[in-house]
């Protein structure tokens, strides 16, 4: 938020409802923020950090201080980021980068340095991690394409190469401006055009394919907020 607080809901059980107030408030530069089972990733966007906190287990408390600060001075770091299990993204689209930093499976801590850096076009830093696969796209003015990056399981390494290039969308305004992936769904919304655009993962290929399989269209802001799940 602009008053750089972080506002946690949690619930006893997965059978109670939220809470209507927060559990805790942490304050934290925060323009984009991600949670995964017991890690946070905020992103300031500005100041070129992120930050990770991280509790023990679901039963403990969040922390009120930073676990992992990262930090680059590369422009816009931070401004998109996501988690998911051992990996957090940071996308940074005014540079058209995007960095991977995975954590040590013996510390158990994620590095402050990226394990690996990922590049592609115009204003290329919109990201999504789920599992063994990162969706980066580009936002609304940029080279309107995603770029999907794949590994075989956990133990693996990210490879800077991606696994697939979805460009079968060009001609539309705002693609890939927002991201999300869910097993073999991988959804992408437009930041103009009011559409969004669903894509199924290749079982035997292992691949996405160019084009969307099914697309949705909606009113004029339809698909053009920061994320779509």
């Amino acid at each position: 938020t602009s008053q750089n607080k972080l506002f946690i809901f949690d619930r006893v059980s997965k059978f109670e409802a939220f809470p209507l107030t927060p559990t805790k408030t942490i304050t934290t530069p925060c323009q984009d923020v991600s949670v995964h089972a017991n890690t946070i990733v905020a992103g300031s966007g500005l100041s070129t950090n992120a930050f990770i906190f991280e509790r023990t287990d679901e039963h403990s408390p969040w922390p009120a201080t930073v676990t992992t600060e990262l930090t680059s001075n590369v422009a816009s770091f931070g401004h998109s980021v996501s988690v998911s299990g051992d990996t957090v993204v940071i996308g940074a689209y005014q540079s058209s980068k995007a960095f991977i930093f995975k954590r040590n499976t013996i510390t158990g801590t994620f590095p402050t340095a990226a394990t690996t850096d990922l590049t592609g076009e115009s204003k290329f830093g919109r990201v999504f991690v789920n599992g063994n696969t990162i969706a980066v796209g580009c936002i609304s003015g940029g080279a309107k394409k995603v770029y999907v990056f794949s590994r075989i399981d956990s133990t693996a390494a990210w490879s800077s190469v991606p696994t697939t290039l979805i460009d079968g969308h060009t001609d539309v305004a705002g693609f890939g401006h927002a991201i999300s992936i869910s097993g073999n769904t991988l959804v992408a919304g437009s930041g103009a055009s009011g559409k969004v655009f669903i894509f199924e993962r290749n079982i035997g290929l292992g691949t996405f394919p160019r084009t969307a399989t099914t697309v949705l269209e909606g009113n004029a802001n339809f698909g053009a907020g920061k994320g779509v799940s």
